[in-house]
Order: C-alpha cells, then structure tokens, then sequence
C-alpha cells in the first residue's frame, strides 16, 4: 500500500475497511458537524430517502473503484485520490483529498487538461481544527507537484468559510467569482476558484513547524526564519544563520541504561560530546543515543529533526511533568547572544536570541541544568 506523511497527517491508499467506515459517515443524518453540510451541500438538499440510497450505492461503487485502482497501481504511479489518517491514530480513515480537472472557464472537465483542482473532506469533526486539513492539504500538493502538475486550483463556495481560510493559509489567491451561483439552506451564495501562488506556496512553513512557530508568537518572541534544503547533521547546518551572527547548537537526545529516562543536551557545535563527561555531570550512568522510536515518542519528532523546539509537544510535556525527561544546556552556549534551532523539522532554521530561548523555555514551564563541558 502507498502512502506519504508529513506533520501530522498520512496520505495512503484506500483498503476495503476504509470503505466500510466512508459508508457509515455518509449514511449519518446531515448536521452542521457533517462534512456535506459544507462541501457541496445543494447535492443533497431535498433529497428523498430513494434519492439518498441511490446516491450512497453510487458512492460505494466509487469507493470500490478506488480500491482497485489503488490495488492495480505500482508504487511510482501518480495518485489522484487519497486516504487521509492523522499519524497519531493507528492510520484511521478520518477523510480523504482527490483532484480533477478544470476547463480554462473554471468548469469540470473529465478529459485532462493543464490545470488540476484539488479539494479535501475531514469527515471526522474530532478531527477539524487540529491542523490535520493543512497537514493533508499540503502533502498533496506537494505530491502532486512532484508527479509534474504544475497549475494547481481549489474551488468552493462563499459560505465555506473554513474551506476558504484553508486556501489562504496555503497560498492560493481568488481568480474566479460566479455571482450567486449557488443556493444553499435559502440563501444565494457565490461560487469561487482559487489558484495556488507557487511561489507563497514554496515558502509555507512545513506542518511539524507550526505548533513551535505558533508558541513563539504568542510569547511574543521574535525570531528570523530561513527555509533550506534538509539538513539533519552539524556539517549541512554550518553557514546556516551566519549572516545573522548565528550559529546551530548540537542538540542530542539522549537516555540511561534502562531507557526509562531521557536527556536532551544542547551543546556549543565546536565542541565534542564525551559520553563519560556528560554522563558525570548529569550524574547518570551509562548514557547512551536514544532511539528514533523513543524519540518520537518522548519528544515527538523525526531522526534528523532533534529541536529544543520539541518541547512545545504534548509528548515532551508529560514526560517532564513525569520526571522522565530533563534538560541540559551547556553554559558556554548560554553565553552567546543568539543561537539557531530547528522548528521541529530540519528544511528550516529559527535564528533567535539565546535569553529568549531560555524565555521560550521558561513560559513553557521548564527547567534546565547548565553544564560546564
């Protein structure tokens, strides 16, 4: 099975229990928690019981169509229709995002043409707000853009507030406006074509980056942002934040014999790591590099991506709440007026001021252990 993930979300292929649970959603009575009662909500309205039947056995026959497609497709054939599953959720089906074509009127076209419309549907309410739409979103424009499409659209209507405010966030602009288009619940609304600036669309922070980008905001803390290529090892980070007279601390997450506690040093890049050193001045025996499973599930984050930033995770927050996770600072690192970290993903760096970092930490309510190393 093919799948994709970034931040939160994972774009996969449809299995037939998936069908099963798109079935029950659609078969619920229509509230204004329901997906349709803001995607497309004219196609059901007045609908009798037979209209809807044939529409949800129309639906299964898509479904099953989708399944194999996806059961006959090599793993290096593009995809035009997704699953979506929040990568905290055991990859439950929570949604899906699909694409189509539009004519150069901005109408449906169902022979191919050189602009591709994107839509997504949560179907989960427990899910909407969570930052899953925006995860999803831009993983599938990002495949999509990978497999060589280049015009790439949304449509929705003006009443679809959430869509539209999804659409901002991602980049695309209003090209196209049908003036009362459109009647939903008594009321006339506008039909709207958005297209997705590439280039806004290439600087969007990825969506691990949000949550800590988000924390600094509302402390107040400001900080200097620089896109890149990955760079998960001190060598790629070097250079990086120079012109501002910064430079990327070591950041290692580490933990004892027994693998039950854990430590995340942040250390000056010049100087080396000597377990025995550290170990003593932590007063920890035999230290050791944690796992990329532990630290996922301790810090929330991705080999390559280790970030003081990670403490704005729920999973970081419990484990120091439970005395389970500490951290340590090298003081000569305390004493440099600005510093670069990762937020939470290594194709970006935060260029910001060492006392707010310490700020950051504080607000957050942590602690830490300076360390002469």
């Amino acid at each position: 099975m093919f799948s994709i993930r970034s931040g939160r979300a994972i774009l996969r292929d449809i299995t037939r229990d998936d069908i099963d649970t798109l079935i029950e959603w659609e078969s619920k009575v229509i509230t204004p928690e329901d997906y349709r009662y803001w995607d497309g909500p004219w196609e059901y309205e007045g609908l009798s019981e037979a209209d809807k039947a044939e529409e949800l056995e129309r639906w299964r026959t898509r479904l099953n169509k989708r399944l194999a497609e996806a059961e006959n497709s090599a793993e290096d054939d593009a995809r035009s229709w997704f699953v979506i599953a929040p990568a905290d959720a055991g990859e439950k089906c929570v949604g899906w995002c699909s694409s189509y074509y539009i004519d150069e009127n901005c109408d449906y076209s169902s022979e191919p043409t050189d602009r591709t419309a994107v839509g997504i549907d949560i179907v989960d309410p427990a899910m909407r707000g969570s930052g899953l739409g925006y995860s999803a979103l831009k993983l599938f424009i990002d495949y999509l853009t990978r497999t060589g499409i280049d015009r790439i659209y949304t449509q929705t209507w003006s009443g679809n507030e959430r869509m539209i405010s999804l659409a901002g966030r991602l980049g695309f602009k209003e090209i196209r406006r049908n003036t009362c288009s459109r009647t939903v619940r008594g009321g006339t609304y506008d039909g709207l074509t958005f297209e997705l600036d590439r280039g806004e669309f290439a600087r969007l922070p990825e969506p691990e980056e949000l949550a800590p980008l988000r924390a600094l905001d509302e402390l107040g803390i400001p900080y200097i942002r620089i896109a890149h290529p990955p760079a998960n090892t001190m060598e790629l980070c070097e250079g990086i934040g120079g012109e501002y007279g910064a430079r990327h601390c070591k950041n290692l997450f580490l933990t004892n014999r027994g693998g039950n506690n854990f430590f995340l040093l942040l250390m000056s890049p010049d100087k080396p790591y000597r377990t025995s050193d550290v170990s003593k001045k932590l007063g920890v025996s035999r230290l050791s590099f944690a796992s990329a499973e532990q630290l996922k599930t301790v810090l929330g984050l991705a080999q390559g991506s280790v970030s003081v930033m990670g403490m704005v995770n729920d999973s970081a927050k419990a484990a120091y709440l439970e005395g389970r996770l500490h951290i340590a600072i090298d003081a000569d690192l305390l004493e440099r007026p600005s510093i670069c970290v990762h937020p939470n993903t290594n194709t970006a760096t935060l260029v910001l001021s060492t006392a707010d970092l310490i700020r950051f930490l504080n607000e957050l309510g942590y602690e830490y252990s300076a360390l002469q190393i």
